[in-house]
């Protein structure tokens, strides 16, 4: 059923923090707070994969600093002190993002590689795949991070999106998956 939006935090409501519902709301209110905005929340399609990615940091860190990991173009900074392990460094990273439920993605340790951080997007779909990952380009005289990281991929599937949209008519809808 379409609904008005009432903001943000109602979309967070019924989409969920980092949501793709969240995030449009989010990116469109920033740009304009007052237009009028309606919304067409689906389920995850049952068949549809949820796009994944992982990070692994190779070395342990050899002074001190802020690691800057952008996801989704979202920025997330974490503290990094001299002699952090690899392992170290992993978990506090997917502490960090369990902690911003902005991000459209969770994070959790690798059970086999404690040095690898596993990211999964929040909505099942292909949509997942465009999800970027990446550190901060280092700057003049600026060493970069030692890891490596993925980009998402094989989130599949889609929901009844056009189905769904063609039963609003001509409104302008913003549509997502619930998760």
């Amino acid at each position: 059923m379409p609904r008005i939006c009432q903001g943000v935090a109602d979309a967070k409501a019924v989409g969920g923090p980092g949501s793709m519902l969240a995030l449009m709301t989010a990116a469109y209110r920033a740009r304009d707070s007052f237009g009028e905005v309606w919304y067409l929340p689906l389920a995850d399609d049952g068949a549809a994969v949820a796009a994944a990615g992982s990070l692994n940091f190779t070395a342990q860190a050899t002074s001190k600093g802020t690691l800057n990991l952008y996801i989704g173009g979202q920025r997330l900074t974490m503290a990094v002190s001299s002699s952090q392990t690899p392992a170290q460094l992993a978990t506090a990273l997917a502490a960090a993002v369990t902690v911003a439920t902005d991000l459209p993605v969770t994070a959790a340790v690798d059970g086999m590689t404690t040095s690898k951080v596993n990211f999964t997007a929040k909505n099942k779909g292909a949509a997942g795949n465009d999800i970027d990952l990446r550190f901060r380009r280092a700057r003049r005289g600026r060493k970069a991070c030692a890891g490596a990281g993925d980009h998402r991929r094989g989130g599949a599937g889609v929901s009844g999106s056009r189905e769904a949209a063609r039963s609003v008519g001509d409104e302008g809808v913003m549509v997502d998956r619930l998760w």
